[in-house]
């Protein structure tokens, strides 16, 4: 949604709002979902196969003259790929990620098993008190899923330390990308004979596209760097979040699903909700100026109505509420506008039919309840 900026926007029925957009945000998320052990797998496996090309690795002179100016060095492009394969087979090397993830006969049940994150793990498993481990079984060449009781000793690792290294990377490689299809892209137009501008996207693209990785991975991926989007924190960000609030992280889950069609391994999906309807609209009232017109656009609930204490915090001297003589003066204007009115009297018939029973028929078919259009019709002294 791209808003011209200082742009006036009236919301009529302004807390009804908040569903609509909340639907969108969790449709949105749910169709949006990744498989994380198959996304990270593609990216160390192209990364170990591929050898970028001088064009992609070569320093335009826009980065240089901005490395001058700089206290810290950044990586160069080059630097930057070899830094994306050493992190990659660190972490596969460490969790043995040539072997499947496998939930164990002990785990695997037919409900589905749940980890929430909002920057604290929350578990919701198939038992009571258990913690989910990754048991690395060299005979079998598999890791193991399975619950554990939380007074047992630790015998594997913490599923939620892989998942974080591999949220962590996946945070690390979104931003390489972003730097390196940048300076490809000022590349292109410092080197282009035309002289047309090459857009941002079609230099992340270019770059994703590189690396081999699946269409659907280039569009998710894409859409994360242009949007600046980075739906997977690690414990390195967890007091950012603390203090940024819920409303502006939203929250994560992870899915860990077996089925009879890939019954020698388990997939581990991710579903991303990083906003929500208050984070959605602090962001178009920093662009613009937002009306919000409802009855009951002032009442302090966060279920029926956005947390109004929220974008006050969010908002500062930008959120104003009316009230006083502001609304006194709104009263007398909208008196003096209706002035009359009380005075009209209505009279309603019906058009384009024969007989009233003609009319009910009609209706019927529009509204559906016969008993109730009567009711409505004897109410307003309709003949």
């Amino acid at each position: 949604m791209r808003i011209t900026d200082n742009s006036l926007i009236f919301i009529d029925e302004f807390d009804a709002t908040k569903e609509n957009i909340l639907n969108i945000i969790i449709e949105s998320g749910m169709k949006h979902r990744i498989n994380l052990l198959d996304l990270f797998l593609n990216i160390h496996n192209h990364l170990m196969q591929n050898e970028c090309p001088e064009s992609l690795l070569q320093e335009s002179e826009y980065r240089k003259q901005i490395q001058e100016n700089k206290s810290r060095k950044w990586l160069s492009p080059r630097e930057q790929i070899e830094s994306f394969k050493e992190k990659t087979e660190q972490i596969f090397q460490k969790y043995k990620l040539q072997h499947t993830c496998k939930s164990h006969e002990k785990f695997s049940t037919d409900k589905r098993n749940f980890l929430f994150y909002d920057y604290h793990f929350h578990n919701v498993l198939d038992a009571h008190n258990k913690r989910i481990e990754i048991i690395q079984d060299y005979d079998n060449r598999a890791n193991w899923i399975n619950a554990v009781d939380f007074e047992n000793t630790v015998r594997g690792i913490d599923i939620r330390t892989l998942l974080s290294e591999i949220s962590g990377f996946l945070s690390y490689y979104q931003r390489g990308i972003s730097y390196i299809a940048d300076n490809y892209r000022h590349l292109k137009n410092e080197h282009d004979a035309i002289q047309e501008a090459f857009p941002l996207e079609s230099a992340v693209r270019t770059t994703l596209n590189h690396f081999r990785l699946d269409g659907t991975d280039v569009e998710f991926l894409c859409k994360n760097i242009m949007e600046g989007e980075m739906p997977y924190v690690g414990h390195e960000d967890r007091y950012a979040i603390q203090r940024q609030n819920f409303y502006e992280t939203g929250f994560r889950y992870h899915d860990i699903i077996d089925s009879e069609e890939h019954d020698t391994l388990s997939k581990i999906y991710m579903y991303n909700f990083s906003q929500t309807p208050e984070s959605f609209l602090s962001g178009i009232c920093t662009k613009a100026l937002v009306v919000g017109i409802s009855a009951t656009a002032g009442l302090y609930t966060n279920i029926g109505n956005y947390d109004l204490e929220y974008l006050k915090s969010r908002l500062g001297k930008s959120f104003i509420r009316l009230d006083g003589e502001d609304l006194q003066r709104l009263k007398i204007n909208f008196e003096e506008t209706t002035k009359g009115y009380e005075q009209v009297e209505l009279k309603i018939k019906f058009i384009d039919s024969g007989s009233r029973e003609e009319s009910i028929a009609l209706l019927e078919v529009q509204l559906g309840d016969r008993l109730e259009i009567e009711k409505q019709l004897l109410l307003y002294g309709i003949s």
